[in-house]
């Protein structure tokens, strides 16, 4: 069988929905360049014994160490699904000739870099600068309201929006903040200290109209996201996902499969984001894009990276759509010829079911942060929240006896203490469990006694 490397770290989809997968397709070796809690070590570890751990100590960069354990398990794949490590997994298998994202994929991590794509192809929808000096971004003309970001980024880390003139006071405390915590993440992560000082981007906000795309009253936000998958530098595009709305400033709280939006829509997004994708000259990689509904049937592409989603966005399109788009992904890094992808409309048309992934933070329902912080014992009553009859996976990302902190704006995905996934044949009965499990979330975990 084919040696496999996959290097497990935070983003993408969840290691233990991954690596049974590619078992099936060769030999896997886990490289492991972050730190893991017990608890996840002990799932890992139930899955593979076959685990390298990474520590600069070591005395090479994470690519050097990379492509020497690739050397010695005569690797014929590299896989990752994390933005951050990304661009080492990609050199090194343009290093050593094999499929990857290929040496464009800074085109898909840049944040700036891609922007100038969606703008060739009228997709951009807004003015923006990029700069190292904050002051740069201060002194230029992009009036309020606009978005700080971090260039190279994910998970909504260290964004934020001065939402009217009136708050441009607001602009060098919360940069401050911003650089504070990107920094801090990125001293978390292996051979990443250089991201510290990347440049930030100030960007015109995007002015959503979620009413125009799903009707009055609707609970979904005025943003989705499209997967998909290049295979041999041809982009095919798999499936929407639709969500509810952001925390401020932008923390993602639930994704919902499949989308409400009718199916003509859809193919409109599909058709005009598909040649702006191909001309980012990506090889071989999954495609995470997230697209801005505006008024009047207008959208614009807020960011796309060669990678696949986090949280359990590929499981839930498997679910829904039966797309296996972990192991297609590989199958095409072992031998494109195997690999294929049905059509767009066709998969949307085998479609049953429906499934979520709410992202646990600690905020009401309607996105307001908890009084005070949480001691975790455990989940109660989630058996109880209308789920008959549906599956449910509760993931926590912290361990008994931990203190769940205040929501914290800068911090993004790095809010999240949990994740539930949920699965049902009634997209419906998905919507309401959603519901009715994030109005209950703080009193849960109240009742809960281990």
């Amino acid at each position: 069988m084919s040696s496999i490397l996959y290097i497990n770290v935070m983003g993408g989809p969840p290691f233990q929905y991954v690596l049974p997968k590619l078992a099936k397709l060769g030999n896997v070796t886990v490289v492991q360049p972050e730190a893991i809690n017990k608890a996840e070590l002990d799932l890992l570890m139930t899955l593979t014994k076959n685990v390298i751990f990474y520590s600069p100590e070591c005395g090479q960069t994470f690519y050097e160490f990379l492509v020497g354990i690739a050397q010695q398990e005569k690797a014929r794949a590299l896989v990752t699904f994390d933005e951050f490590y990304l661009e080492d997994v990609s050199q090194a298998s343009v290093f050593l000739g094999l499929k990857g994202p290929g040496p464009n994929v800074l085109r898909s991590i840049r944040k700036d870099h891609m922007y100038e794509y969606f703008k060739a192809h009228d997709l951009l929808q807004r003015d923006f600068i990029a700069s190292t000096n904050p002051q740069d971004l201060w002194d230029s003309p992009i009036e309020a309201p606009y978005v700080i970001k971090p260039a190279r980024c994910a998970g909504s880390l260290g964004i934020f929006c001065i939402r009217s003139p009136e708050n441009i006071g607001d602009f060098w405390p919360k940069m401050k903040s911003a650089q504070s915590a990107v920094g801090r993440m990125c001293a978390t992560m292996a051979g990443k200290e250089d991201l510290i000082n990347q440049p930030y981007i100030k960007e015109k906000f995007l002015q959503g109209d979620a009413e125009y795309w799903f009707g009055a009253d609707s609970p979904y936000a005025d943003y989705i996201s499209l997967e998909g998958i290049v295979i041999d530098g041809v982009y095919h595009p798999v499936a929407i996902t639709q969500n509810h709305p952001l925390v401020p400033e932008f923390t993602e709280t639930v994704s919902m499969t499949p989308t409400t939006l009718p199916i003509a829509r859809q193919l409109d997004i599909a058709n005009k984001i598909k040649p702006c994708i191909e001309s980012l000259g990506l090889n071989f990689c999954g495609v995470h894009t997230e697209i801005k509904l505006m008024a009047d049937g207008k959208f614009a592409v807020i960011e796309s990276a060669a990678r696949f989603a986090g949280w359990s966005i590929i499981p839930q399109v498997e679910a829904v759509f039966g797309i296996d788009l972990v192991t297609t992904h590989v199958m095409s890094l072992l031998d494109p010829v195997a690999a294929s992808v049905p059509g767009f409309e066709e998969i949307w048309h085998n479609r049953k079911g429906g499934a979520a992934t709410i992202n646990l933070l600690a905020v009401s329902e309607t996105g307001k942060p908890w009084s005070s912080s949480v001691k975790y014992k455990g989940l109660a009553g989630l058996s109880d929240m209308g789920c008959e009859g549906m599956q449910l996976e509760f993931t926590p990302y912290v361990e008994v006896g931990d203190t769940i902190l205040p929501f914290s704006p800068l911090e993004g995905a790095w809010n999240s203490f949990g994740k539930i996934y949920l699965q049902s044949p009634q997209p419906q009965r998905t919507d309401e469990a959603v519901f009715a499990i994030r109005k209950n979330l703080e009193t849960m975990l109240q009742r809960a006694s281990v």
